[in-house]
């Protein structure tokens, strides 16, 4: 029996259609495990990284990501920029999903992404942040510490829009602890003279929002087509790493495919 194109195509049609919502707005939970001799043995931090939200606004709200996180009991959160869209004029949606994460962990580190530096808003937005308690981490330093764990958390202003200022983040830094940088892109690499962190972690990229199988990212904003860094883990030398996070919104195009939307959660730990 022969069947009619249509009864063809639209299963098809459909399968399409579930396929991008759920790569586009039924984030995932990404785990990597980094470990380090600077650390003891036994320590374990539990760092959840966001970035790259846009702006976006879920279906149903945040509460699925957010019942996901709580069961991570992160130990810190750390925000690489572009939480918002350089045409965000309500901060309403946002600011509801960083309180929603404060009451699951109130350690919440923050840096500027080039969106942030292009909104007109978006000192504001950035100033309701810090009168809401997350710790603005734009070319500064602190110390956190846990019973195991020292670590020195530096951040960076946005890189792509060349607001950062290394010298400002690492001023005062101890060397001989485990230094974790924030730099919403990752082009801080590419500055000159060396970039004295253990752990870079990155957004900006999206992945590049669309993927190819067994290729990767087809295009990056700022580094073209077929970028070397865009998504993931790199060595970038012995004692050197550079998480880039794919991040949970869109840009230009509010579609993703073999790059489901995304938080990273990084369990840093003491050698195995």
């Amino acid at each position: 029996m022969n069947m009619h194109p249509i009864a063809v195509i639209s299963p098809l049609i459909l399968i399409m259609i579930v396929y991008f919502y759920i790569q586009g707005n039924v984030p995932k939970i990404n785990s990597v495990t980094i470990r380090s001799d600077k650390l003891p043995s036994t320590a374990e931090l539990r760092i959840l990284q966001i970035s790259d939200l846009h702006g976006k606004q879920f279906p149903r709200g945040c509460k699925q990501l957010l019942r996901k996180i709580e069961k991570l009991r992160p130990e810190i959160i750390v925000m690489t920029g572009d939480m918002i869209d350089v045409n965000t004029r309500k901060f309403g949606a946002v600011y509801s999903f960083i309180e929603a994460l404060q009451q699951i962990q109130p350690h919440i580190y923050y840096v500027c992404g080039n969106h942030e530096r292009k909104n007109p808003l978006g000192s504001a937005f950035v100033n309701g942040l810090a009168v809401k308690g997350v710790y603005i981490l734009n070319n500064r330093n602190t110390l956190y510490k846990n019973k195991e764990i020292s670590l020195c958390l530096c951040g960076v202003d946005d890189p792509h829009t060349k607001q950062d200022r290394l010298e400002l983040a690492m001023k005062g830094v101890d060397d001989e602890k485990y230094i974790l940088l924030l730099a919403h892109s990752p082009k801080i690499i590419n500055r000159r003279g060396p970039v004295k962190a253990d752990l870079i972690l990155s957004g900006h990229t999206h992945g590049g929002q669309i993927r190819l199988p067994f290729i990767g990212a087809v295009i990056s904003s700022g580094d073209g087509f077929f970028p070397k860094y865009n998504k993931g883990l790199y060595f970038l030398s012995e004692n050197q790493l550079l998480h880039i996070d794919s991040g949970l919104g869109t840009r230009l195009i509010p579609i993703r495919a073999f790059n489901r939307s995304q938080v990273s959660i990084l369990y840093l730990k003491g050698p195995s």
